[in-house]
């Protein structure tokens, strides 16, 4: 049973030096491992990407099952073969239908909510606006695997960016997070960032990193690699952790 086990496809890790921070793209929870573990860490990935054998011995020593256990709870290591609760199961089975009428339904307004304020009719905060709302709502709604896929499917368009294209939507943003009734996190505003400027031409990357001490979490826009959505000083405090690139 042991050389079944493995690290799953939504689960997202970099290291550092105060240990290992894990991303689930599933349900957008954050799991840390800390310095003491960081060694069990990486001679656990390195066992369980080779022979079963190579995983059945490192189990037998002091504290490693521990830790596996730990990430079999939380959902970061699994069985292979291990199927999800039948309740579970049949919760994705009908809400299938729905996340993809969402995005499509999501992506449709968007678009004809940019194409309208390039032309003009209406202002880009407007739009801006409606585009929190939206992206909100898929969020809360759907959970944070929704929002993943949004972003992650919203492909580059082949228009032709302007040079004030970046400065454009973020100063739309800005002006619209103002003026939402609740605080619009970095998640949010990055997500709805990231998909604008796609949809303008340009190559926009949803950063996802982290600060170890104090810890802290967090999300920007890149551009060719430079910090578009704020101050690109904070790339030096905090640490990549996944990177939803442009396509």
């Amino acid at each position: 049973m042991t050389g079944e086990l493995r690290i799953g496809d939504h689960i997202r890790y970099a290291s550092c030096p105060d240990g290992v921070i894990l991303l689930d793209l599933q349900s957008g929870a954050i799991h840390s491992i800390h310095q003491s573990g960081l060694e069990l860490w990486h001679r656990l990935v390195a066992a369980l990407a080779g022979e079963p054998r190579a995983t059945t011995e490192l189990l037998a020593e002091p504290g490693v099952s521990t830790l596996v256990d730990g990430l079999i709870q939380t959902g970061v290591v699994s069985l292979a073969g291990q199927r999800a609760p039948a309740a579970k199961r049949l919760s994705r089975l009908v809400l299938a239908p729905f996340r993809k009428a969402a995005q499509a339904a999501t992506r449709l307004a968007a678009r004809a909510g940019l194409a309208a304020s390039a032309k003009g009719i209406v202002s880009y905060t407007a739009t801006m606006y409606c585009l929190l709302i939206l992206f909100d709502v898929n969020l809360r709604l759907l959970g944070f695997a929704q929002l993943h896929a949004l972003v992650n499917d919203w492909r580059v368009t082949r228009s032709l960016a302007t040079p004030g294209s970046i400065k454009r939507m973020r100063q739309a943003l800005d002006a619209s997070c103002r003026w939402y009734p609740v605080q619009a996190l970095c998640l949010l505003r990055s997500s709805v960032l990231t998909s604008t400027l796609r949809w303008q031409g340009v190559p926009a990357d949803l950063v996802f990193c982290f600060n170890k001490l104090p810890f802290m979490g967090h999300a920007w826009v890149e551009v060719y690699g430079r910090v578009v959505s704020e101050d690109n000083a904070r790339r030096e405090v905090f640490t990549e952790l996944y990177r939803m690139g442009a396509k």
